[in-house]
């Protein structure tokens, strides 16, 4: 019996060495464990932080961006527009050009065209002629000196002429002014040209006979009006009609 007791208080002592050594293992364990859950939890926190840290930083460069952005339209625009009203007063400091210049001569007259019209020059006409630069519209001024013949039977005998002529069709003669002379204006089309002739016929106050011919596509167009500028004299002069 003393043996067996022997064997139980050792046993009893085996199992409460056990038993200690394990719960002091265990709480080791435990703290172990509890110290590795708050270094994952600082962990966590720190790169909870820095996760928040780069959200704000780059939602702060984005409105910079955005800013930047703004501030640049703001200067590219506000030049842009300075730029127009300089530009607008430029304009309206610009020295005025000529678009226009007398030609003609003593003899048959003179007529105001466009800068760039030059001289034309035919082998079938004496006549003082001058032409846009694609020929198409062609103005001529002729000359006779006072004859026994009146006005009007120069004219209509010009009409006569191109209703005989196989190369024109749609004659028309009618009263007319230009530069302030009475006139009969004469208008026929050709065909051969494919292009309109209308012809100015008019004494000046020396009863000498003026013809101003003028070659276009058509009859509506601003050119039309250069005949009215028609002048004795070199200076430009507007429609005559207000000075007589």
């Amino acid at each position: 019996m003393t043996h067996q007791n022997n064997n139980y208080n050792n046993y009893n002592n085996y199992n409460n060495n056990f038993n200690e050594n394990y719960n002091n293992q265990f709480n080791k364990n435990d703290e172990l464990y509890q110290s590795q859950l708050k270094t994952m939890e600082s962990l966590n926190n720190d790169e909870l932080k820095l996760k928040n840290n780069i959200k704000f930083g780059v939602g702060v460069i984005i409105a910079i961006a955005i800013i930047l952005l703004i501030l640049l339209g703001v200067l590219i625009f506000g030049k842009g527009s300075s730029n127009d009203v300089n530009n607008s007063n430029n304009e309206n400091q610009v020295t005025p050009v000529d678009t226009e210049k007398v030609v003609g001569n003593e003899r048959v007259g003179y007529i105001t065209v466009p800068v760039e019209w030059q001289q034309f020059v035919s082998m079938d006409s004496n006549a003082f002629m001058y032409s846009d630069p694609t020929q198409q519209f062609i103005i001529a001024l002729e000359f006779t000196q006072k004859t026994d013949k009146t006005l009007d039977v120069i004219a209509n005998q010009s009409a006569k002429n191109l209703m005989n002529d196989a190369n024109f069709k749609e004659v028309s003669i009618n009263k007319a002014k230009v530069a302030g002379y009475d006139a009969y204006r004469v208008d026929a089309f050709s065909v051969t040209a494919n292009k309109w002739a209308v012809n100015w016929i008019f004494a000046d106050e020396d009863e000498n006979i003026h013809i101003i011919s003028f070659e276009a596509p058509n009859t509506d167009n601003d050119y039309m009006a250069i005949p009215q500028t028609f002048s004795l004299t070199s200076e430009k002069q507007n429609n005559k009609d207000t000075n007589k």
